[in-house]
């Protein structure tokens, strides 16, 4: 019942939501987050496949069962059923396929019912699927009964099996129901969690309060940038963040070169309360010991003396307000513009000392534009000119002399990075 009442809120108005739980429904032995993962994989699957309204109903029933591939005996059986688009037949061998999707390139990597099966298979159950385009689909989903007595719901916090803490986690994943599932598995392990759909909002976030997180925990195959690639760049803002890798399929990973790229830990997909954790616990104890050890003689990064005032060229918000922080961090006055024209007008009302500019502005290429916006700077003082700094997020570039740059820094970069090429 708590995990329906948290998918009603999350249901859109244009859909009617129906429940139905037989008072007489047996128990089930599972942890409560595996089922929360189960139903709002399937939910939100329904919800997707009725973007103008429709009808998602749930229901929770016991039956007997004689079922080839399952003991007999008594089952929960659980029905998520909607009046959407359905699912064509040639598509239906392969929905619990991991990364098979019929979404468009970037709109999720098909996980979500692999999660799903594998949470299912894994508590000795079975589920299946019915559908008939421009009709709906139905799964069923079969979950073994148990004798054992209910266990009142309550936080893990408070129990003393399943390791628990109070740190800051920064949780990663394209998925928004996993997103969902694994913040909710968190909370109730007693951490702060800060939930990220995409690695730029991560990095942002990060780089903005890097001393704000305990650990970075991050799926692994994400539109645009991978979860190896965002935790290597992670570790180069901050070198001591544990961080811990998320993955639905096993057979992609390369333990050595995950361990090149400083990864901690990873863990497999379904998650569990006992093992997710185990896992976090086994990377912030050791990394908080050690930095508890060094923190009298930590180094930290000195400001620099002389007047610098710098303008960050980038149309992002949030990137333009943590390059602000970050040069104010080390002592540098920073001033910003959203676009060339904007950063034109900027060039021609201040003294500069440098300009760092991103690469794709909007419809504007930022490195292109370079040699005028030098022009406008020469105009202004011929004895000073300020160093262009390219700033870019797809990696290194060919030559930066190609673009009229003085260097280039790839996002997110550290203060020490931005200090080699300021002196």
């Amino acid at each position: 019942q708590d995990t329906l009442q948290l998918l009603r809120a999350s249901v859109p108005n244009q859909i009617q939501f129906e429940v139905s739980v037989d008072s007489e429904c047996g128990t089930v032995e599972a942890d409560p987050t595996e089922l929360y993962q189960i139903l709002s994989n399937l939910c939100t699957n329904a919800c997707q496949a009725m973007p103008a309204g429709g009808t998602l109903n749930v229901s929770a029933s016991e039956l007997m069962l004689e079922h080839v591939d399952l003991p007999k005996g008594l089952y929960v059986q659980l029905v998520v059923q909607d009046t959407g688009a359905g699912i064509a037949t040639e598509h239906l061998e392969r929905i619990f396929d991991p990364f098979f999707s019929t979404k468009p390139p970037g709109e999720g990597t098909g996980l979500g019912l692999s999660v799903v099966h594998g949470a299912v298979t894994g508590l000795g159950g079975r589920i299946d699927v019915q559908s008939r385009v421009g009709e709906g689909t139905t799964f069923v989903v079969y979950l073994p009964c148990t004798d054992k007595k209910p266990v009142p719901a309550k936080s893990l916090a408070g129990t003393t099996q399943t390791a628990v803490g109070t740190e800051r986690i920064l949780v990663v994943d394209d998925e928004d129901v996993v997103l969902d599932s694994t913040q909710f598995m968190l909370q109730q392990l007693g951490y702060q969690v800060t939930a990220c759909t995409s690695a730029n909002e991560a990095l942002t976030r990060f780089s903005t309060q890097p001393d704000e997180f305990d650990l970075v925990l991050s799926d692994m195959t994400m539109p645009h940038t991978s979860g190896v690639e965002l935790l290597r760049r992670i570790r180069k803002i901050r070198r001591d963040m544990p961080v811990i890798l998320m993955t639905g399929f096993a057979g992609l990973l390369n333990e050595e070169e995950l361990q090149r790229h400083g990864i901690d830990e990873f863990i497999i997909k379904p998650l569990s309360s006992q093992q997710l954790g185990a896992t976090i616990r086994r990377c912030i104890d050791p990394a908080r010991s050690a930095a508890q050890k060094r923190s009298s003689g930590q180094a930290k990064v000195e400001p620099i003396t002389v007047d610098q005032t710098i303008l960050i060229v980038d149309d992002d918000q949030l990137i333009r307000k943590a390059m602000v922080q970050l040069l104010s961090s080390i002592g540098i006055k920073a001033i910003t513009a959203s676009s060339l024209d904007e950063a034109r007008h900027q060039i021609a009302s201040h003294s500069l000392s440098a300009v760092l500019v991103d690469h794709h502005l909007n419809d504007e290429d930022g490195f292109a534009a370079v040699p005028r916006l030098r022009e406008d700077a020469l105009s202004v003082d011929l004895t000073k000119t300020p160093k262009f700094i390219g700033m870019t997020g797809s990696g290194s570039l060919e030559e930066p002399t190609d673009h009229g740059l003085d260097g280039y820094l790839v996002k997110p970069f550290s203060a020490d990075e931005l200090r080699d090429l300021l002196d």
